[in-house]
């Protein structure tokens, strides 16, 4: 799924597997991208993802953020 993110829409996905608040995993997945060099202080991060977690549902959140 995250080959075909890049190749249909030029985006570089991330594959997270923690359950956590949202809050927390928005927090920790910039905090993540940062370490590896993906974003630097300043950036902004588009976060997506489906709510409930447990339903597994298409995309229905979207978070903008900018990295610390």
């Amino acid at each position: 799924m995250l080959s075909t993110l890049a190749l249909v829409w030029g985006v570089k996905g991330h594959f997270y597997s923690k359950f956590t608040t949202t809050n927390d995993t928005i927090k920790d997945v910039n905090e993540k991208l940062k370490e590896i060099g993906c974003v630097v202080p300043g950036d902004i991060v588009i976060n997506t993802g489906s709510m409930p977690l447990q339903k597994r549902i298409r995309t229905n959140m979207l978070k903008i953020s900018v990295v610390e």
